[in-house]
């Protein structure tokens, strides 16, 4: 389930959020210690690259999750990997590129391995991350 979906089903709609950050292809340095939830935009191979138009968004969900969680729990929150752009703190967007398909991840029984191929491919796999795509 994506960020939009899950925050719809929490009973929030994400409205884009002021964002000045950039989704990147490269690995930004964490700012939070511990294990932390890499935000993922995929792009299927013969898909326009729209993440500059879903990273407000995409961003706006990571928010509104963190905030969902605090108000049920104020001891804890989701680590989500952000990254300081000049209006702060924002969700880290990470650009990955699937070798698949529009077509290709359209098919249920395979689109979780082959989104998880390509993320794991992208980001490398660490025993301190988990991934929202």
């Amino acid at each position: 389930m994506g960020a939009a979906g899950l925050a719809a089903s929490l009973g929030g709609t994400a409205s884009a959020a002021a964002w000045c950050g950039s989704a990147t292809i490269q690995d930004r340095p964490a700012t939070v210690t511990g294990r932390s939830i890499r935000v993922i935009y995929a792009i299927p191979s013969d898909s326009p690259d729209r993440g500059a138009e879903r990273a407000p968004v995409i961003s706006a969900d990571v928010d509104e999750i963190t905030g969902w969680w605090r108000g049920q729990d104020s001891e804890r929150e989701p680590r989500f990997d952000r990254a300081p752009f000049a209006c702060g703190l924002q969700a880290d967007l990470f650009v990955v590129r699937s070798t698949e398909t529009a077509a290709a991840l359209q098919v249920d029984d395979t689109r979780f391995e082959k989104l998880s191929d390509a993320v794991l491919g992208a980001t490398g796999r660490s025993q301190y991350e988990k991934h929202l795509v």
